[in-house]
């Protein structure tokens, strides 16, 4: 055989070793997990399936009074610094996370319980938390 023959084989070799995985993967669906924190989502909302290699598309919009929600980070991604978009690429299973800032307008308040030397009844948190709203006519 010529060499130019072998070069052409060789790199058809590697385009078909590069282009055979996406083919493969173009049916697969990826799992994208969501964690609201102390937000609330549905249970259908909870669990994405969508197609890998292809974007993640749009994602659901957790509540929690007195805080603004601030986009969907993946798990480990601690500092917050990369936003999961619409856009965003699903290669694998992955958990995100919602990240919330305080409603500067309507902030939480926070109101903590001290039994003093007693003891609170059982099921009763010494912390809760909670929005009070108005009324604006």
């Amino acid at each position: 055989m010529r060499k130019s023959t072998l070069t052409k084989l060789l790199c058809l070799a590697i385009v078909c070793l590069m282009v055979l995985p996406m083919i493969i993967s173009c049916g697969s669906k990826v799992t994208i997990s969501l964690d609201p924190g102390e937000g609330t989502l549905s249970e259908e909302q909870m669990i994405l399936k969508v197609k890998k290699n292809g974007p993640i598309g749009a994602l659901p919009t957790p509540k929690r009074p007195g805080y603004k929600f601030d986009g969907w980070y993946a798990e480990d991604d601690t500092d917050f610094e990369d936003k999961y978009r619409q856009s965003s690429i699903a290669l694998f299973d992955i958990t995100l996370v919602a990240k919330w800032e305080v409603d500067a307008e309507n902030p939480p308040i926070n109101i903590y319980f001290d039994a003093g030397d007693g003891e609170l009844a059982e099921g009763v948190s010494d912390n809760l938390s909670l929005v009070v709203t108005q009324r604006v006519d």
